[in-house]
């Protein structure tokens, strides 16, 4: 009857299966409660006086725990187990990880610790803190019952709440800036017994890990990720691989002793054996010192491919919406619904996982492509002296790291000249004298550099703003519209937080200065940028890019008491400035190599290259780092500050241009050319100024390398992550299937077995009617090629060559027109013959069997060929012209089966040649005699025409000696 009981006892209320399907899935994926269903079921119910309709919220939530219980049990085996003592569900029995991860005994060949590349092999995970799932205190107990401790993605509560009880927060001094997630992690919050979740996920695609779901008791403490981090390497056999990649935003000051903290755990482990590398996600690196960059950014990592690091983002936001359906839940519920909304996020990356290989594999090869033109662009001019020199320089720093530990063997990607303070260590400064200074008002730095920060922001949209307006596209079109919405949100918030820091200060009433908007020509010769003439299009005065920002130097009087505000704005505004200049040196040292390879793009001659599009990308960013400058530098004046900073003079064209000495050393004159200002100020007085260049030539040299690197490797992994999702669905697929021969199972059990095996392997049932037709296109080609060849072999060989099984049923599939339905592709590719049907098991025909083990070999093979292909075609659907797939299901192969396949197509290749040339000889023989006979047929017949009976009858007649 498909209902389910709210109680076992004095059933009064039953729940269809269809409404639990359905609630389960509302509440993992639209996140809605159990109150507001409740009440759409009401309005249902009685649309009028939905009051009337009992609430039945709490049996609801009841049954749904249970419901969701059993059908885990069902999905994942238990429900097949008839033997009596069987042992629970342990440790993420429930939980399904990333089907593409490398996972040894599930989705890899027996021998790939014996293929290369080796850096296919590490577990790639992320970890990171949430402080929006968080859970209030509720009066009164907690207790309730738990039906799945530890079987999904969160943490077995018993365990953690001993490893918090017993370990110990140490308080170890800052190795970087001061960061929240450092600075707040004993930090409580009233009123909440969990003030947020840490979890773990795989890198690469963002499946969250089994059992690496935990709370957070204070803020995010090492503790609670070191749990954490060690569950996720347990529970996904990490052990068993070559190391583990680990992602995670303070890593330069949660990697210092994180071995020691995992030897004093009674609750943590983790193999000594297995190397882990740390490294911070690409958007939170920046915003740590200089040196974490190369330290622990993945474009530096060998092995790494192209990865963020910060999935987990994403994963949040797909999360948080749980956060008010379990914020006052009990604390079992609040678990198990977490298990479920993460099942259901994994479940459905593993749907998706098809179409994203193929897009990322797409990806990889265009970015690839682009990144080896860069490259080379760079590599052109450089020596092979240089070029032997700097690569030994980044393998001998990657050795270090990776063999010896020695993380600061990657300061060698950095600059090694003295530069300038950056402006997030002057931001860093400033706030601990606020912090130090009794009175102070705390915050107030922060806002000053957020507000700087967003003019920054400004520039880069009005730069987009004005390309939009040069070639307007619906592309651009919809990104700028998306930046001007975030810009505007920003915006807001810096208003909302001045009122909070300034409530007496009246900001209408003030008068405001707008930035002036000029850009800087970067053009060598004649300009084809349009910068340099007079002030830039503004807008219809609405856009938000050209908002004011309340900041000191915005207003034309300084409000009462903004003084320490102005000083603070000064010592930014200058480490803007360096900065700015610092950027801009780099990107014309970058021109000037580039035009060192192309000197017809320094003389104006822009063909449509690939130079010409690297030093426009260069020039734009040359244009937007010389107006932060000129905005520095305008601000500092409005401050009546710019006279203390003589070293910061007005930028002209002219300091712009590329240096003469790197692109045209040979130039007329050349010992006369002076370089510009901005090369004499912040490099150290004892270094020349080609000395820097050298080095920028260097670093750009080493980060382009990298770059290009990651790309290769992506390739790499991502092809081979296309054949462990195969691998990874037959696994579970035999898995599933094996449930059916346990003993005592009745035909319900095996049913739901086949189903869930079956449910492994309907990814084709995604593929659009195009994909499909060239699927079966290729796959019906390659069948036939694999048929005639191991057909002709077989015969030819006496039957040494062992025939995999199911090729049979896939060509009788063929010739009776029947490929295109996928169900006989499933029901095929899902039986095992024999321990040769691996991967696809799968080309197997069965018309040399007219030639049984006892009968001899044909006389004459190349005509039974010819005859079987005639017999074969003619039942075939014409599929078209299609090309050949190469050999993919030959990987499964040993060495020896390859070479033994190898000698035998070649063996049948020429023989086919030879009897072919032998049957080519004939017809030509055969078409000589043909066109003989004919020619004696066409005389023949021309002779009896020109004489008729009559006429021969008359003349034997009248002369009888012709007779």
């Amino acid at each position: 009857m498909d209902l389910y009981p709210a109680t076992s006892t004095d059933i009064a209320t039953v729940f269809t299966f269809a409404l639990l399907d359905h609630f389960h899935l509302t509440r993992v994926d639209s996140h809605l409660s159990a109150e507001n269903y409740c009440r759409i079921l009401q309005r249902l119910t009685n649309y009028v006086f939905p009051d009337q309709t009992p609430d039945r919220r709490r049996e609801l939530m009841r049954a749904w725990q249970q419901w969701n219980h059993l059908k885990n049990l069902k999905r994942y085996g238990f429900g097949n187990r008839t033997d009596q003592g069987h042992d629970p569900p342990g440790n993420g029995a429930f939980a399904l990880f990333c089907p593409v991860c490398p996972q040894p005994g599930i989705n890899l060949p027996e021998d790939w610790r014996s293929r290369p590349p080796l850096y296919l092999y590490y577990r790639y995970l992320v970890g990171d803190g949430n402080f929006v799932c968080n859970h209030v205190h509720v009066g009164g107990t907690q207790d309730s019952v738990r039906l799945g401790d530890g079987t999904g993605y969160m943490v077995p509560s018993e365990e953690y709440r001993k490893h918090v009880q017993e370990s110990r927060e140490t308080v170890e001094p800052p190795t970087c800036y001061e960061h929240r997630a450092v600075t707040d992690k004993n930090k409580t919050k009233k009123g909440y017994d969990s003030t947020g979740i840490v979890a773990v996920a795989c890198a690469r695609h963002g499946c969250f890990a089994p059992c690496a779901c935990a709370d957070m008791q204070k803020g995010e403490r090492q503790l609670n990720m070191d749990y954490v981090v060690c569950k996720a390497c347990e529970m996904t056999n990490a052990e068993n691989l070559l190391g583990v990649l680990f992602a995670y935003d303070i890593n330069c000051q949660y990697c210092v002793h994180f071995r020691e903290r995992v030897s004093k755990g009674q609750y943590l482990s983790f193999p000594a054996s297995v190397p882990i590398h740390f490294l911070i996600g690409l958007f939170h690196v920046h915003g740590h010192k200089e040196e974490c960059l190369a330290r622990y950014g993945p474009t530096f990592f060998p092995g790494a491919g192209v990865t963020s690091g910060e999935i987990l983002e994403s994963l949040w936001s797909q999360l948080n919406g749980a956060a008010n359906i379990t914020r006052t839940a009990t604390l079992a519920n609040r678990s198990e619904t977490l298990d479920a909304c993460m099942s259901d996020i994994n479940w459905r990356k593993l749907q998706d996982m098809v179409g994203f290989l193929i897009r990322q594999r797409k990806r990889a090869v265009t970015e690839l492509g682009l990144a080896t033109q860069r490259f080379d662009q760079l590599d052109h001019t450089a020596s092979p002296e240089q070029r032997s020199s700097w690569l030994a320089q980044m393998n001998r720093a990657n050795n270090e790291r990776t063999g010896n530990g020695n993380i600061a063997a990657m300061d060698m990607y950095n600059l090694s000249v003295e530069t300038i303070e950056p402006k997030i260590a002057v931001q860093v400064r400033l706030m601990r004298e606020e912090g130090r200074k009794n009175g102070a008002q705390v915050g107030v730095t922060t806002w000053v550099a957020e507000g700087i920060l967003l003019q920054e922001t400004q520039l880069s949209i009005r730069q987009l703003a004005e390309a939009h307006q040069r070639s307007p596209t619906d592309e651009r079109a919809l990104e700028l519209q998306k930046k001007r919405a975030a810009l505007l949100k920003r915006l807001n918030e810096i208003f909302a937080e001045a009122s909070s820091l300034f409530p007496n200060l009246a900001f209408d009433g003030l008068l405001a200065r707008r930035v002036p908007l000029r850009d800087v020509c970067t053009c060598e010769e004649t300009c084809t940028c349009g910068a340099g003439g007079p002030e830039n299009h503004r807008g219809d005065g609405l856009d938000v890019e050209y908002s004011i920002v309340p900041l000191p130097s915005s207003f034309q009087a300084l409000p009462p008491g903004w003084e320490e505000l102005g000083r603070k704005e000064e010592a930014l505004r200058v480490a803007q400035a360096d900065e700015a200049l610092e950027s801009l040196r780099g990107d014309i040292g970058h021109k000037s190599y580039l035009y060192r390879a192309n000197r017809g793009l320094a003389t104006g001659k822009r063909e449509r290259t690939r130079g010409y599009d690297a030093i426009n990308s260069v020039e734009r960013s040359m244009r937007l780092n010389a107006q932060k400058y000129r905005l520095a530098q305008w601000s500092l004046e409005q401050l009546h500050a710019l006279e203390r900073y003589p070293q910061f003079k007005p930028l002209l064209r002219e300091d712009t241009k590329a240096v003469t000495a790197i692109f045209d050393p040979n130039k007329p004159g050349l010992r006369t050319d002076d370089l510009s200002w901005i090369w004499k100020m912040s490099v150290k007085q004892d270094s020349e100024a080609s000395n820097y260049l050298q080095e920028v030539y260097r670093i750009n040299w080493i980060r382009s390398t990298s770059v290009r690197d990651r790309w290769r490797e992506e390739l790499d992994i991502v092809t081979a992550e296309m054949e462990w999702y195969i691998r990874y669905m037959l696994h579970r697929k035999k898995n599933a299937t094996s449930w059916t021969c346990r003993p005592n199972s009745n035909q319900g059990q095996i049913a739901r077995a086949r189903s869930i095996a079956l449910t492994f392997v309907t990814g084709h049932k995604r593929l659009s009617e195009a994909e499909r037709n060239a699927y079966l296109g290729y796959f019906t080609n390659e069948l036939l090629v694999g048929v005639y060849v191991l057909g002709y072999a077989v015969v030819t060989h006496n039957g040494e060559i062992t025939v995999p099984w199911a090729l049979r049923k896939f060509v009788r599939a063929l010739t009776q027109g029947r490929l295109d339905d996928i169900s006989v592709l499933l029901e095929t590719a899902g039986e095992h013959g024999s321990q040769t049907d691996n991967l696809l098991e799968f080309y197997v025909g069965d018309w040399w069997s007219l030639f049984g083990p006892t009968s001899a070999p044909p006389s004459i093979s190349i005509q039974h060929l010819i005859e079987t292909w005639h017999t074969q075609s003619r039942n075939l659907v014409t599929l078209g012209r299609r090309s050949v797939i190469d050999l993919a299901n030959l990987s499964s192969m040993s060495k020896e089966e390859l070479v033994q396949a190898r000698l035998v197509a070649e063996d049948t290749r020429l023989q086919l040649e030879r009897e072919s040339e032998i049957v080519l000889e004939h017809i030509s023989e055969v078409q000589k005699r043909f066109d003989e006979t004919t020619t004696l047929s066409d005389n023949l017949q021309a002779i009896i025409e020109r004489f008729s009976r009559e006429d021969m009858e008359e003349s034997i007649a009248g002369n009888p000696s012709s007779t």
